[in-house]
């Protein structure tokens, strides 16, 4: 798999999907490129995409944060309190197609579904889990 290749799929499809709409044959298409990437790889073991204070990390390799696309998915899915999407053999076409949909949606949005990983189960997707970012928590100060 071309981890950076992987990347920046699975930003131009979501921005698809915020452009032209979940069922435009654009979006689709993006989001089908993206599975064609990471299909390959999903049948040896699953495929994760996870983000770090810096950059985009896939199958535990940092992504260079140079190119674009990799600082704009990694602020993409930070605003909606995403920490890594594991992708698991068993998702498919439909899977990537739907998942896509659901990260186009607006962080609060989202959020007010319970987060990606209820948004997924309420939309009956499977082969995908999300590891949600630890919520910030303010300190009071100690006297």
């Amino acid at each position: 798999m071309l981890h950076l290749e992987a990347v920046r799929t699975l930003l131009v499809a979501v921005q698809q999907v915020r452009l032209y709409g979940g069922d435009h044959p654009a979006t689709r298409d993006a989001a089908e490129q993206f599975f064609r990437i990471v299909q390959p790889d999903l049948q040896q073991a699953p495929v994760q995409i996870e983000i770090d204070e810096r950059t985009v990390i896939v199958q535990a390799i940092p992504q260079p944060t140079e190119d674009r696309h990799v600082p704009q998915l990694r602020a993409h899915l930070a605003a909606r309190r995403i920490a890594g999407l594991v992708l698991h053999k068993e998702a498919n076409t439909e899977a990537m197609i739907g998942l896509v949909r659901l990260l186009a949606k607006e962080p609060e949005e989202l959020l007010a579904e319970g987060g990606l990983a209820d948004a997924l189960r309420a939309a009956r997707i499977s082969g995908v889990t999300v590891q949600a970012l630890a919520p910030v928590v303010a300190r009071s100060a100690v006297r």
